[in-house]
């Protein structure tokens, strides 16, 4: 309830002090006095202090009035609190020159405290409403902040009053008061500590609410200082725009009784959107009692982040970095902020609190700035990045209970949800030789606890893994540790449905840690892996390396490339050629020169590598963008993208993407495209043979053996992963009709195929080691067969077969040389033979 109140309502010319107020307090003048003008009170001297007879309940208090401009002039005019004297006092009002302002004055010398510059309107009443405390006195105008105070040199609590220094106005000019109230802060009902500003909370579903960017929950805490018997409720208010505007009206956030207390109001419903919202709170439907929110907060998305020293620079700038936002051309979007911890030298922040990125503050990342600005406005919602960064870390040091997983779990739990997990850790794992199943069972153990400390979505958040970007130092581990840990993030991510990064175009600082233009392209390549959690077309995944074919005796390496959803055409940049990598196959050393003038040459769908000699017949290894990135060149100048972009302003395409396990680049010999075979005969240990008519297509295939591998005539063959290795020389002659789905056939004098495979024969004889078989016609369906000869020739399974004649035999060897058959990959291991 109001203390104090006064409306001024007298007849023109009485004086102030001549007046009783409302609530029946008088007034007594210390100097100079006001005087009533149409229900209003102005000063009637230049200089003048008049406090009400009312006496506060403690030194701190709310007031509320109204402040009217006849015309503007040369004047200063104040609500004065805490009045000691006629020159000792508290001031809230208006400074000639220098706008809104919170001041003191003790024995006559004033002291500005804060002041705001402002245009005042002639004609137009501003409502001031006024807190006097002892932690933090705030001036709002029309609900907005205007300025605000730590100072605390008057601490009693005085009187309150009217306070004109300088400038006469008259009942036509300058400044005029109406409108007075007071309450004692400690009688009201509801006590609402401000959020803090900038204050995002994740919502709780993507889609719906008023904005259809969904809906959230904001718990607010409060003190009850008198029993509510039916409601709290809650209304959302723009923040951005002048006066102000009820944006949602009067909600229920708590329905029932609260006794005296702290407690927690859960204000549900809350749309998302772009923008920030003032909250305010009113108990049992009290208009005198609403508590106004001046914060700003929203409900929208938060990103998490964590990892060693790379993720700390994608929070704040290393003071000895070159390059700003500004100085970039990074625009900094007004609805995005930041709430984290960083234990990294130079970028430290133990004590989070909400803040925006900003150049010079503790967010200075050009990465947190031009991420979070397209997260807005792909999204549609206010942004917010959360989490916790340290140098020289590896997965261990965050797995659950250690010292940095439990700094991590409090600040997820003040913030109290995400809805996209993002870690970017890998090189001290590779360097300490971390293996691929305990990188991805550390990752595992990480992801459950994110889940355990998600309050708002637990374990439904998207997923994005980077084990490490671009690297020209070697130092971190070998090339195979760096491919085993890049090899388990990619996997990790893969089988949990999650996001895999590795950007090889960051322009670096140093040899592994990205700068200020590499934090711009990375956070190109961490927004476009986050498209797809939001529901959007697009992701990160660049053109991949299918295969690698070399023309015996060509220096010519023709890799084929599979082109993502969107692109038409492979894209060079600069000078690729150092991207890529050849190696003697199975060798990560020994690197085989590239041709000094025409090293690459870069088509729609192929890149073609030229070697500087001819290996021989032999297969060689490829790599792209292999570890370590090659020193002295500008990663985003020198690289191979697709032509896809979304018209989001990023003009380069999708990256290539690295092959962190070998392209095999096989030697092709020519021949015939179509193959029909008379009769087919397979051989192994025994002495049975088969004879039919058939033809085979399949999806891919390798042969291997010790010996010769002949082949003869035309094949039309499509392979997709089936293997034949043996001990002995296997010819085969015949026409076949095949088609499997997946092939394996591995044996010593045996050979297995395991895989859905459909046949079509007539009749059928299988031998093994002695005289006996099986002849006729005969329709069997196969589950997946399993074929085994050594000495022996088993069927197992269900299959569909309608054969010719054919056999099965075991024998000794086959045919010696006829030129192998094209698009088949050859490797000499045993002295097994295909021949036609």
């Amino acid at each position: 309830m109001a203390a104090l109140n006064a409306t001024f309502t007298a007849a023109d010319g009485t004086l102030l002090t001549a007046l009783t107020a409302d609530s029946g307090e008088s007034w007594t003048a210390l100097t100079g006095n006001f005087v009533v003008r149409s229900n209003r009170i102005r000063a009637n001297t230049t200089t003048a202090v008049v406090q009400s007879n009312w006496t506060p309940a403690g030194a701190e208090y709310d007031i509320e009035v109204d402040f009217y401009v006849h015309t503007t002039i040369s004047q200063s005019t104040f609500i004065a609190a805490r009045i000691q004297s006629s020159n000792t006092y508290v001031v809230f009002g208006w400074l000639n020159g220098s706008g809104w302002t919170i001041g003191h004055t003790v024995d006559g010398s004033f002291a500005n405290n804060n002041s705001s510059a402002f245009t005042l309107v002639a004609g137009t009443t501003y409502h001031l409403r006024l807190e006097v405390r002892n932690g933090t006195k705030r001036l709002y105008v029309d609900d907005v902040l205007k300025c605000s105070t730590t100072a605390n040199t008057i601490t009693d609590a005085g009187k309150v009053g009217f306070r004109n220094s300088g400038g006469a106005p008259t009942d036509s000019t300058g400044y005029h008061w109406d409108n007075l109230t007071v309450t004692d802060y400690a009688s009201a009902t509801l006590i609402m500590p401000q959020l803090p500003d900038l204050r995002i909370f994740q919502r709780s579903t993507k889609t719906g609410g008023e904005n259809g960017k969904g809906i959230g929950t904001v718990p607010v805490p409060v003190t009850v200082n008198a029993p509510i018997t039916s409601s709290v409720k809650y209304r959302l208010r723009d923040a951005e725009t002048g006066g102000n505007p009820v944006v949602q009206d009067w909600t229920v956030a708590h329905s029932g009784a609260l006794s005296v207390g702290a407690a927690t109001i859960s204000c549900p419903d809350v749309p998302a959107a772009t923008g920030w919202y003032y909250l305010d709170l009113m108990p049992d439907d009290d208009t005198g009692q609403i508590v106004l929110g001046t914060s700003r907060v929203m409900v929208g998305r938060i990103i998490s982040l964590q990892g060693q020293s790379q993720a700390a620079r994608q929070f704040g700038k290393m003071p000895a970095y070159t390059g700003t936002n500004a100085s970039l051309g990074v625009t900094i979007s007004p609805y995005c902020s930041i709430y984290a911890r960083c234990g990294e030298t130079g970028i430290s922040v133990t004590t989070p609190a909400w803040e925006a990125p900003a150049d010079g503050g503790n967010w200075g990342s050009a990465f947190a700035s031009e991420f979070l600005r397209r997260q807005v406005a792909a999204s549609g919602v206010n942004c917010a990045m959360t989490g916790h960064s340290q140098g020289s870390t590896a997965t261990g040091d965050w797995l659950p209970d250690t010292t940095l997983n439990n700094q991590l779990r409090g600040v997820w739990d003040a913030v109290g949800g995400f809805e996209t997990w993002m870690i970017h850790q890998g090189g001290n794992d590779a360097g300490d030789g971390v293996s691929q199943a305990a990188f991805e069972s550390n990752l595992d153990a990480i992801v459950a606890d994110a889940a355990a400390h998600n309050a708002v979505l637990g374990s439904a958040f998207d997923t994005i893994v980077c084990t490490m970007a671009t690297r020209t130092s070697g130092a971190a581990g070998t090339i195979a540790q760096i491919h085993e840990i890049r090899r388990a993030g990619r996997h990790w991510a893969t089988v949990n449905g999650g996001q895999y990064v590795e950007p090889h175009d960051v322009t670096l600082e140093d040899a592994v840690h990205q700068g200020q233009p590499g934090n711009i392209t990375l956070a190109h390549h961490f927004h476009r892996a986050a498209l797809p959690g939001l529901g959007l077309s697009g992701s990160n995944e660049g053109p991949a390396i299918t295969g690698a074919r070399r023309a015996p005796g060509s220096t010519d390496i023709v890799l084929s490339v599979a082109l993502p959803s969107g692109a038409s055409a492979l894209v060079s940049v600069g000078s690729p050629a150092p991207r890529f990598v050849v190696y003697p196959e199975g060798a990560l050393s020994g690197a085989l020169s590239l041709d000094g003038s025409t090293p690459i040459t870069v088509g729609t769908d192929t890149i073609t590598l030229k070697l500087a000699s001819d290996p021989g017949n032999v297969v060689v290894d490829v790599y792209a963008l292999g570890h370590p990135d090659p020193s002295g060149t500008t990663a985003d100048q020198n690289m191979i993208y697709d032509d896809h972009v979304d018209g989001d302003g990023i003009t380069n395409g999708r990256q290539i993407a690295p092959t962190i396990d070998a392209v095999a680049a096989l030697v092709a010999y020519s021949g015939s495209a179509a193959v029909t075979m008379e009769a087919m005969t397979a051989s192994g240990a025994g002495g049975s043979t088969v004879d039919g008519s058939a033809t085979i297509s399949m999806s891919a295939m390798e042969i291997a053996a010790s010996g010769v591998q002949p082949a003869q005539g035309a094949a039309s063959i499509d392979m997709g992963g089936p293997v034949v290795t043996g001990s002995g020389n296997v010819p085969v002659s015949g026409a076949a009709s095949i088609t499997p789905g997946a092939l394996a056939a591995v044996g010593t004098g045996s050979v297995r195929v395991q895989g859905a495979l459909a046949i079509t024969f007539a009749p059928i004889e299988v031998s093994g080691a002695s005289a006996g078989g099986i002849a006729g016609a005969a329709s069997v369906q196969l589950a997946p067969p399993v074929l085994v000869s050594s000495g022996s020739a088993p069927i197992r399974g269900l299959s569909s077969i309608s054969l010719s004649p054919m056999a099965l035999a075991a024998v000794g060897a086959g045919p010696s040389s006829p030129p192998p058959v094209p698009g088949w990959r050859w490797r000499v291991r045993r002295n097994w033979r295909m021949a036609a």
